[in-house]
Formats: structure tokens, sequence, C-alpha cells
């Protein structure tokens, strides 16, 4: 049983190399990223190829707003002023 000031002292228990301990955790962490880092990159490849639709539709709707605004907003004074 290892007594609590060894423990403080060494910042560590004395059984576990530091280095060791370390590099394990290390190629966990690194494991554990590239996981997420998949996990991200086909999850945004989704989320983009969703988001460039919803744009096309998005600008194709918004396009056909500003046609109709432009032709009413100019063809209804000018109508006005012919009478």
């Amino acid at each position: 049983m290892i007594h609590h000031h060894s423990l403080t002292e060494k910042g560590m228990p004395r059984y576990i190399s530091p280095f060791r301990f370390y590099s394990v955790v290390d190629r966990l962490i690194h494991q554990y990223f590239n996981w997420i880092g998949d996990q991200v990159v086909s999850r945004g490849l989704k989320y983009t190829q969703i988001r460039e639709k919803e744009k096309e539709k998005k600008d194709g709707n918004e396009a056909k707003l500003h046609r109709f605004h432009a032709l009413h907003l100019h063809s209804y004074p000018e109508r006005r002023k012919k009478k």
C-alpha cells in the first residue's frame, strides 16, 4: 500500500513508470481523436452536402422572389404613371 505522502512527493505511484503511462495514454488519446476526426469528417461531409442542397433551393427561391419583386416594384409605378 502506498502512503499518501509518497504519492504527492513523486506525483505518481512508483510502480508505473511515467513514460510508459504517458505513452499508453498518448496512444489512446490519438486513437480517440482519430476516431472522432473520422466521425466529424464523415458527418461534416454529409452536413455540407445537405447545406449545399438547401442553399441551392434557397438561392432558387430567392432568385424567384427577387424577380417577382423586381417585376412588381418596377412595373407597378410605371403603370400608375401611365393612367
